[in-house]
C-alpha cells in the first residue's frame, strides 16, 4: 500500500514539475491552483529543511570558511553564508507562491499588494 502511494505521489509531482519548468523557462509566470499546492506542500517544507541544513552546515564549517576569508578576496564567509543559509531562505520565503524560479542571489521580485 505504501510503495502504491509513493508512486503514485511522485508520478503526479513529475507530471506538475514538468509544466512549470517549462513556463519559468520562457519568463511567463503561470499561476495555476495545482503548482500553489504543489508549492506549499512539496516544495516550502522542501526549502525549509534545506534551510536548516545549510545553516547547520554553516556553522560546523564558519571555522574553515573563517580561515579562508584571510586571504584575497576576504568574501569567504560571506559567500558561504549567501550560498548555505540566505538563498535556501530566500527561496522558502522570499519567493513568491507558486512561482517556479530559483535564483541563486536571492532576489526574488516583489508583487505589489492589491
Amino acid at each position: 500500500m505504501n510503495k502504491r502511494l509513493f508512486l503514485s505521489l511522485l508520478a503526479v509531482c513529475a507530471a506538475l514539475a514538468s509544466g512549470y519548468a517549462a513556463a519559468a523557462d520562457s519568463g511567463e509566470r503561470n499561476v495555476t491552483p495545482q503548482g500553489v499546492l504543489a508549492d506549499l506542500l512539496l516544495l516550502r517544507p522542501f526549502g525549509l529543511a534545506m534551510t536548516v541544513a545549510g545553516t547547520g552546515l554553516f556553522i560546523g564549517t564558519s571555522p574553515l570558511a573563517a580561515l579562508a576569508a584571510t586571504a584575497p578576496p576576504y568574501d569567504a564567509l560571506q559567500r558561504s553564508g549567501e550560498a548555505l543559509v540566505i538563498a535556501p531562505a530566500a527561496f522558502t520565503f522570499m519567493r513568491p507562491i507558486g512561482d517556479f524560479s530559483y535564483q541563486l542571489n536571492g532576489a526574488y521580485p516583489t508583487r505589489p499588494v492589491r
